[in-house]
């Protein structure tokens, strides 16, 4: 299993090399999406991610499996990303994704397998998980210009993955196009599988997976939502470093 130290060392590595990823649609070190929304801002928000993921891990070793409660961390995470930075909430839905992921990871032999657990993941969480979930949601949310963030209501479910498929409905009446978000998340991984296949061990990793970006954009039509395949572009950043903690690796 994944030491603590370890699992914070990945998660946290993977957020900053992904803003640092020159891709279209997104904050790159070229292209800024505004005040608060440069790549250097969400450097910062992964480091300030590091305790969270560290305290995830020696749960993780406590219970030599999956936590009985970890969206608490999820929040503390959501919550620690403003600090030194100015402008909203910017790494709710990396944290959404990167989480569960790091746990089915931790209890995976490889990254192939834990893409195969994330839905057993948020299917074994709790209700108290739950609360944590729109408790986060609510911060996140809880200030952006569209209603339908900002006024989205509460919704009773048994665990996370009972809430992702509760709310989706809620978010396509809504106008949003988050649920191709949540729907990766209990579909399969299929974008995070398509990303994490294009990475190879000869030719650099930024490219193979700008490319696979960008696809997975024009093919959903999520010019003005890049974020949603920006988040799992971390994911497997997170997976492939996972696999290969100690490889001299091709960036550019």
């Amino acid at each position: 299993m994944m030491r603590p130290e370890e699992m914070a060392r990945l998660a946290g590595l993977a957020q900053c090399l992904e803003p640092l990823m020159e891709k279209d649609y997104c904050a790159t070190p070229t292209s800024s999406l505004g005040p608060g929304k440069t790549s250097l801002d969400f450097v910062i928000s992964g480091v300030n991610t590091l305790p969270h993921f560290l305290e995830l891990g020696r749960r993780i070793e406590k219970y030599q499996g999956q936590p009985p409660v970890f969206y608490d961390l999820v929040h503390k995470s959501v919550v620690a990303s403003e600090k030194n930075r100015y402008g909203k909430t910017i790494n709710f839905g990396i944290m959404e994704a990167l989480f569960p992921t790091v746990v089915a990871r931790a209890l995976s032999k490889d990254s192939w397998e834990a893409l195969d657990k994330v839905s057993d993941v948020l299917r074994s969480t709790s209700k108290e998980d739950v609360v944590w979930e729109q408790k986060t949601r609510k911060f996140a949310w809880g200030k952006s210009s569209k209603p339908a963030k900002r006024d989205f209501p509460l919704v009773d479910a048994e665990n996370v993955y009972d809430y992702y498929e509760r709310i989706i409905p809620i978010i396509k009446e809504g106008g949003l196009r988050n649920h191709h978000f949540y729907m990766e998340l209990i579909g399969g991984m299929k974008m995070t599988r398509r990303l994490l296949s294009s990475i190879k061990p000869d030719a650099p990793v930024f490219q193979s997976l700008s490319d696979v970006h960008r696809e997975l954009i024009e093919e959903k039509g999520l010019q003005k939502s890049p974020g949603i395949v920006a988040d799992y572009v971390c994911v497997a950043l997170f997976l492939y470093l996972s696999d290969n903690p100690e490889r001299q690796i091709i960036w550019v």
